[in-house]
């Protein structure tokens, strides 16, 4: 019994020892680990759209492991910067070269006692604002053009598609020097949105802007803009006619028969006698003199006839004023019309 209580003794010891010993190695490799252990964290701009240039934008890590690092910056696999750090200590480098507009990796690596470690990420380079291409501007009597649209309408809709490049479209907004615009939908297409805007410019004859205003979406810096601009020419106002010739209230023959017609807004499109077309014979189509030669031994008999000018302008605004003329012909009409 005395025999085996030594030997239960030595055993206890022996695993204590044992044990001891475990402790201290666990404790040895830990503190070697944590000697030569090396890790850097990438903080900013890790996986974010940004507007700023290489002279603005900061590469932000933390550096983990021993005391001191020299640490490299890289961008697309080519040294762009290089600084000295402490651990556990938030560190910002610039880039020491310029780079394009479009998604890139960096990386930074940091060296310490002949030991390295290195952690990459991307970040997306964004200086243009969003795209801003009209599809139309619609109503009745609107005519839209390069960036000249004329309308006689009091409410058109105008529609663009706006799309972005980057991260995205963020804010959309709409204006005009006269009248009243708002934005009625946004329709979701590739890379943006499809805008739809209604404008209304009742008792409004003048030349208004429509302005599209966007914005895209930045994580860092300040957002890109854009602006597009419609020069509209609303036009609610009617041509102007005077009849100059003929003067006499009875005609015969051939005679010339002329018009003064006037539209300061968008012109004189066209002119028509009974639905003849006129020419325009002096001036221009704001303020002009517009002529055709008549037969009237072309009617069917003599009489009293109604003589009607209609002129549009060129946002279809039209107006007709008629005349009578008694004609009196000695020859016998066998065809023509009333």
């Amino acid at each position: 019994c005395v025999g085996m209580a030594k030997l239960k003794g030595h055993f206890v010891s022996y695993i204590s020892g044992a044990f001891l010993v475990a402790t201290l190695l666990l404790i040895l490799f830990m503190a070697v680990t944590a000697k030569v252990g090396m890790t850097v964290v990438l903080e900013s701009p890790a996986e974010k759209w940004t507007s700023y240039d290489n002279s603005t934008l900061n590469f932000t890590f933390t550096f983990f492991g021993p005391k001191k690092a020299d640490c490299i910056l890289y961008i697309d696999n080519n040294v762009s910067g290089y600084i000295s750090t402490k651990k556990k200590v938030s560190t910002s480098i610039q880039a020491n070269k310029s780079y394009s507009e479009e998604n890139h990796m960096w990386s930074v690596t940091c060296v310490s006692k002949k030991k390295h470690a290195t952690n990459s990420s991307w970040f997306f380079y964004d200086k243009t604002g969003p795209k801003i291409v009209w599809v139309g501007i619609f109503g009745a009597n609107t005519s839209f053009g390069n960036n000249n649209t004329t309308t006689s309408a009091l409410d058109i809709t105008a529609i663009a598609n706006i799309t972005d490049n980057g991260k995205g479209v963020g804010s959309i907004s709409a204006s005009t020097t006269s009248g009243t615009c708002s934005i009625i939908s946004l329709t979701p297409i590739q890379k943006g949105y499809q805008v739809n805007i209604t404008c209304n410019y009742s008792n409004i004859t003048d030349v208004v802007f429509l302005t599209l205003f966007s914005q895209d979406l930045i994580d860092i810096g300040s957002a890109n803009s854009n602006t597009s601009t419609q020069k509209i020419v609303v036009d609610h106002t009617l041509p102007e006619l005077q009849v100059i010739s003929p003067t006499d209230d009875k005609i015969e023959g051939n005679v010339t028969v002329s018009v003064i017609v006037a539209d300061h807004n968008t012109g004189v499109k066209d002119v028509t006698l009974n639905g003849a077309s006129m020419s325009l014979y002096e001036g221009d189509i704001f303020a002009g003199n517009w002529t055709i030669a008549y037969d009237t031994t072309m009617l069917i008999k003599n009489g009293n006839y109604e003589f009607c000018f209609t002129a549009k302008d060129y946002t279809n605004n039209s107006n007709t004023i008629c005349v009578t003329k008694y004609v009196e012909n000695n020859n016998l009409l066998t065809s023509g019309f009333k």
